[in-house]
């Protein structure tokens, strides 16, 4: 339905995320890890379905 833009999460195992992850991208979003990485073995992920959105949160993150 589109209603959640942005998804943060850490600690997540490769199990949590790696289904998640061509999906998300197929339907045009983007999911990373904290520093614009892979996030195929988990740990700490940035999902946005709006590509410029993740790149101004990954800025942010990087200024924290």
């Amino acid at each position: 339905m589109g209603l959640t833009d942005i998804v943060i999460e850490t600690g997540l195992q490769p199990y949590d995320v790696q289904a998640l992850i061509p999906l998300i991208e197929s339907a045009g979003g983007v999911i990373t890890d904290w520093q614009g990485g892979r996030c195929d073995d988990g740990g700490d992920v940035l999902a946005c379905g709006d590509p410029a959105l993740h790149a101004t949160l990954l800025e942010g993150m990087a200024g924290a």
